[in-house]
C-alpha cells in the first residue's frame, strides 16, 4: 500500500492530504472489521480509481460526488492504467483473469455497485470525523446500483 501511495503521489493521482485521509480511514476500518491485507489493498486501489472521477477527497462537494457517480456509470476501464499498458498481458488476451473483463470495456455492474457503495462509506466516515461538510442526508440519496446476480452461465458451470 505504501509503495502504491508513493507512486500515485508522484504521478499526481493522489495528493498528500488524500493519502493521509486514506491511511486514517483504512486503519480505522481495519481495526473495526479485522480486514485482511488483501482487502485493504483492494479498498485502497478502488479509492485510487475514484480519483479518475472526483477531485481531492476533502474538497469534494455533493455535486462533485454526484457528477463522479454519473461519470463512473458511463466510463470504461482504462487501457492504460497508472502508466501500464494493461492490454499487453501475454497469454491473457488483455483480459483480467479474475473478471474476464477487457481493459477499455465499460465497468461491469458489480464493479459500479462496489465503487458507489465504497465512496459513500468513505464519505460517511469523513463526515463522522469532521473531514467533510457534505450533508449526510444528501449522501444517502445516492443509491447504490443493484448487483448482477447472474454472473455465470450454464457453460461456465458444466465442465
Amino acid at each position: 500500500m505504501q509503495n502504491s501511495f508513493a507512486r500515485h503521489l508522484a504521478d499526481g493521482t493522489l495528493t498528500e492530504d488524500d493519502i493521509a485521509l486514506l491511511r486514517d480511514w483504512l486503519n480505522a476500518i481495519t481495526a473495526q472489521n479485522h480486514l485482511s491485507v488483501a482487502r485493504v489493498n483492494k479498498l485502497s486501489f478502488q479509492m485510487v480509481t475514484w480519483r479518475r472521477f472526483i477531485g481531492p477527497f476533502r474538497t469534494n462537494t455533493i455535486a462533485d460526488i454526484n457528477a463522479g457517480v454519473t461519470a463512473l456509470m458511463t466510463a470504461s476501464s482504462c487501457r492504460r492504467l497508472f502508466g501500464k499498458d494493461m492490454s499487453a498481458r501475454p497469454g491473457q488476451n488483455g483480459q483480467n483473469p479474475a473478471t474476464g473483463q477487457t481493459p477499455g470495456a465499460p465497468y461491469k455492474r458489480n464493479t459500479i455497485h462496489d465503487l458507489v457503495g465504497l465512496i459513500k462509506r468513505f464519505y460517511f466516515w469523513m463526515i463522522e470525523e469532521n473531514g467533510s461538510k457534505i450533508e449526510p442526508k444528501k449522501l444517502r440519496k445516492i443509491k447504490v446500483p443493484a448487483k448482477d446476480r447472474m454472473t455465470t452461465t450454464v457453460e461456465m458451470i458444466v465442465t
